[in-house]
């Protein structure tokens, strides 16, 4: 299957290292979200439950896909309703800003 990718280098430098960045490019087709869906569930897996896995996917054929405003707006979703504890942080420009509180890459 992908374990194969639990044994790259660039992988284990990455998974022993705390609160960092795991970024994969390849060209259409080469089995990216394939990739991407497997390591979420592996590290679910393989997480402490206090941990929180979040991802986000870009698509460069789909104009909201693509931007940074959507991916911080989908990690914080998945942020929030893993750990609800952290919403009070964003209670106050939320209840400020309204739906434009989504829209705002600074806000986020």
């Amino acid at each position: 299957m992908l374990t194969w990718f639990l044994n790259h280098d660039k992988y284990q430098h990455w998974h022993e290292r705390e609160a960092s960045l795991l970024w994969v490019s390849a060209d259409a087709g080469c089995g990216k979200s394939v990739l991407a869906s497997f390591l979420v569930d592996e590290l679910k897996n393989r997480l402490p439950p206090s941990d929180t896995v979040c991802f986000s996917f870009f698509k460069d054929n789909d104009e909201e896909q693509k931007n940074g405003t959507f991916a911080l707006s989908a990690l914080l979703h998945q942020l929030f309703a893993a750990k609800n504890v952290l919403i009070k942080h964003a209670i106050s420009d939320f209840k400020s800003k309204g739906e434009k509180f989504k829209e705002e890459f600074g806000t986020l």
